[in-house]
């Protein structure tokens, strides 16, 4: 039997969970009451396409699958003290298990440590203060010292610094001599190795991938015996298109077999448009495992609710709100995906650009978490999305779904996820559906099942 629950207004969404008989009118209640900061009309309904996630119990793609969570900055303020976190929220960074941060700032490095990530520094933004365009060929003496002084006092503090990014987003095609900048590379890197010999020095850092750019440094690096630790870059497009990026990366490094095969690292990611959007964080974060990403970082932006403030110092790059207090929808993607420990099971999709899921499994339950980033300037589209669960070792679970809702551009409250639905469901065959009749772009759903 199909149960459809009773459609709530300012929800607009009726969820189906095939082969279950269960129903809970105060649940609806509590949905209704929780989203009228979200939605104060519903949601715009058009049919669409419908949209298949395929999730199969038994079939392990990792058993050691780690997630890829990392902030830039995101540490309120210029240096001092109070610009820590409170208690509350530190216990909730703790949650994520963060793998990278990059920092630019002493207090913000003891800060972002006490997480026990790896660290990155770019040390031009210390000497040129986030300078878009820096020329330091003006006083290459100078810039060369800042370097070795830098890396110096690490050792001298016992405050080591996992990644030495030489220049974040160096911009390459926008000085009339490219060659200066590429020769800021070989300075940057040899006053470090010149410090610490064991340093690790990552590059280029471009605000984007280019093929073209990345082939010259590769022949720029490997003509100057530049043995880089990892290759940077970062990525402002689409989620599906990074592994392809990665793939041609790797085609390029194969013509330059002195440079080893460093491991590649995505130190920021997401537009502006996608930045609040919990179904473009899942996508970003399936699509950096599909490329085999080990570390990353999210981009942080200006953004604006009463007033206009940045993220990139106050709200963990859009995690929290500009107090650093309160979550924003955007938190609980990335704890829900913190979770997902164990064995990453296999997942697909019938438009893997539009809606994604990622899933884990223990002996006794499994958690998945699904997005959907159709349209990150106009995310209005509404589609119906059936979650398949086949291979499952029972014949009944309990069954927890939860709505993250989009903020779209506008950072907003969410205390905690929106849990919509609980009950039991008969599993037939070992297989079950989930239907989502309403599935709004920009939004994700958790769905955990024990058994």
């Amino acid at each position: 039997m199909t149960l459809k629950p009773k459609q709530i207004h300012y929800f607009c969404m009726s969820l189906c969970l095939a082969l279950m008989a269960f129903a809970n009118s105060s649940l609806a209640l509590d949905i209704k009451k929780a989203v009228q900061n979200y939605e104060k009309t519903p949601p715009p309904v058009q049919a669409g396409e419908q949209i298949t996630v395929s999730i199969s119990y038994k079939s392990v793609r990792s058993n050691d699958s780690k997630p890829v969570i990392g902030f830039v900055h995101g540490i309120a303020g210029a240096s001092s003290a109070s610009d820590d976190f409170p208690q509350a929220t530190k216990d909730k960074i703790v949650a994520l298990k963060p793998a990278l941060w990059k920092v630019s700032d002493p207090t913000h490095y003891q800060i972002a440590k006490q997480y026990s990530p790896r660290i990155i520094v770019p040390p031009a933004d210390t000497l040129y203060g986030y300078d878009p365009m820096p020329e330091p060929w003006k006083d290459w003496a100078k810039y060369e010292r800042h370097f070795s002084s830098l890396v110096m006092q690490s050792l001298q503090h016992n405050a080591p610094v996992d990644y030495w990014n030489i220049w974040n987003e160096p911009q390459f095609g926008k000085y009339e001599n490219p060659a200066l900048v590429a020769e800021g590379f070989k300075r940057g890197y040899q006053a470090i190795k010149s410090a610490d010999p064991t340093a690790k020095v990552i590059g280029p850092s471009t605000i984007g991938f280019s093929d073209k750019i990345m082939a010259s440094f590769l022949d720029y690096a490997d003509k100057n015996s530049l043995k880089f630790d990892a290759y940077n870059w970062h990525e402002f497009g689409r989620p599906e298109a990074l592994p392809e990026h990665v793939k041609t990366m790797r085609a390029l490094l194969a013509k330059h077999p002195s440079l080893g095969q460093p491991p590649f690292i995505i130190d920021e990611f997401a537009t502006p448009e996608q930045h609040l959007q919990p179904g473009f964080a899942v996508a970003w974060f399936y699509y950096l495992e599909e490329a085999d990403i080990k570390l990353s970082a999210r981009a942080c932006w200006d953004v604006e609710d009463s007033q206009k403030w940045s993220d990139c110092w106050n709200g963990l790059d859009g995690l929290f709100l500009k107090d650093n207090l309160t979550p924003q929808p955007l938190y609980w993607v990335f704890k829900t995906y913190s979770e997902l420990n164990g064995s990453r099971i296999v997942t697909s999709s019938s438009d893997a650009k539009d809606t994604v899921a990622l899933a884990s499994k223990s002996d006794s339950t499994f958690s998945t978490i699904i997005g959907r980033f159709n349209n990150e300037k106009t995310p209005t589209s509404v589609r119906r999305v059936t979650v398949n669960l086949s291979e499952l070792p029972a014949t009944k679970m309990h069954v927890v779904v939860y709505r993250i809702p989009n903020p779209d551009k506008t950072p907003k409250a969410l205390p905690q996820p929106l849990k919509i639905y609980e009950g039991d469901v008969v599993i037939r065959a070992g297989s079950a559906n989930l239907l989502i009749e309403q599935f709004k772009d920009g939004d994700a759903y958790i769905l955990n099942a024990s058994f």
